[in-house]
């Protein structure tokens, strides 16, 4: 499109069926440490159009 002004976007979550998520947090005086389950995959695909 004029400008690249469009843009198409595909994207696909936990692929390998592990359902597992997990966070790293440290701070000055702790340590963060979560392990959590997730959705089961899927794929998602988005289009953006930027008027000027």
């Amino acid at each position: 499109m004029k400008n690249n002004a469009a843009e198409i976007k595909v994207e696909a979550f936990d692929i390998l069926k592990q359902n597992q998520a997990f966070t790293h947090s440290t701070g000055i005086y702790y340590y963060d440490y979560i392990n959590s389950n997730v959705l089961k995959p899927y794929a998602m695909i988005s289009f953006v159009y930027t008027i000027r």
